[in-house]
C-alpha cells in the first residue's frame, strides 16, 4: 500500500475523514468517510494503491465489483496466464494456471450468447467487442482464478444486466446503460503525468497516441480516459518497456 497512507487504524480513519472532503471524489466516497475506509482496506487486500480502488473498486449491494481488466490484471499478477482473443464478433478468454500449467480454463462469448443472455444495452450495441472481451474475462477469471479476485466475483460490465429488486421474475432485466449504477471518474491531472512519466520510462514518445491505440479508440484529450481503464495502460506500457 502507498506510504503516504498511514498503517494505524486511527491513521486510516484520519486519513479517510481528511479525503472525503474532497469533491474530486466519485460521489458515494463524496462525505463518506466509511466508505473510503473500506476502500483503503480492500486495496491493502488487493496490493495496490487506495486511489486505484477508489477509482476503480466498486461497491453494489454490499459486493465489490471491479472492470474486467482490472480483475484480468489483478489475475496476472497472481502469477496466471491469462489470454484474450477475438473481434467484435466473439471474444475467448484462456486462463492457465501458475500451479497446474496443464489445464486450461476457456471461456467464449459471441453475440449470439450475447443475445441469448438478453445484452442488449447501448453500450453493448456500440461497444460489443470490448463488451464481449470482457465477459469471457470474468468468467473465465472467476472460473479458474477465484482465490485471486479477493472477494471480486463481477465485473462493472456484467452490471449491464440487473433484475429489478421489485420483480417476480430470475430472468436479468437489461438497464440502459451501467453509468445509471455506479459513476465511473475520468484520471486526474496527476494520474495522466504518472502515465506520461511512464511513457517516457518505456521509450514512448507520443502517449496520447500510445493510450488511444490501446483503449482502441480516439481520444480528445487525458479527460476522456475512464479512472478504471487506468490499470489496463499502465499494464501496457509496463509491457512495452524495453521492447
Amino acid at each position: 500500500m502507498s506510504e503516504l497512507v498511514p498503517q494505524s487504524i486511527g491513521g486510516k480513519m484520519d486519513y479517510a475523514q481528511a479525503m472525503a472532503g474532497s469533491n474530486l471524489l466519485p460521489k458515494h466516497f463524496q462525505g463518506n468517510p466509511a466508505n473510503l475506509l473500506y476502500a483503503i482496506e480492500f486495496a491493502e487486500a488487493l496490493g495496490m494503491k487506495p486511489i486505484h480502488a477508489i477509482t476503480s473498486v466498486h461497491v453494489i449491494n454490499g459486493k465489490p465489483s471491479a472492470s474486467a481488466d482490472l480483475i484480468g490484471s489483478m489475475v496476472r499478477k497472481a502469477g496466471h496466464k491469462l489470454r484474450v482473443t477475438g473481434d467484435e464478433t466473439f471474444a475467448e478468454a484462456v486462463l492457465i494456471r501458475a500451479d497446474d500449467p496443464d489445464f486450461e480454463f476457456k471461456a467464449r462469448w459471441d453475440l449470439s450468447k450475447a443475445k441469448q443472455a438478453g445484452l442488449n444495452t447501448p453500450t453493448w450495441r456500440a461497444y460489443p467487442g470490448a463488451m464481449l472481451k470482457a465477459r469471457a474475462i470474468t468468467e473465465v477469471c472467476r472460473a479458474g482464478a477465484p482465490d485471486a479476485l479477493h472477494g471480486i466475483q463481477h465485473s462493472t460490465e456484467e452490471l449491464e444486466t440487473v433484475p429489478p429488486s421489485n420483480s417476480r421474475s430470475h430472468a436479468p432485466q437489461p438497464v440502459e446503460d451501467v453509468q445509471e449504477l455506479i459513476e465511473v471518474p475520468m484520471i486526474t491531472e496527476v494520474q495522466w503525468q504518472e502515465v506520461v512519466n511512464a511513457c517516457s520510462t518505456a521509450g514512448i514518445e507520443n502517449p496520447g497516441a500510445f493510450v488511444a491505440e490501446t483503449l482502441g479508440r480516439q481520444l480528445p484529450g487525458p479527460n476522456a480516459i475512464k479512472a478504471d481503464e487506468l490499470p489496463l495502460i499502465m499494464n501496457t506500457i509496463n509491457n512495452n518497456e524495453g521492447a
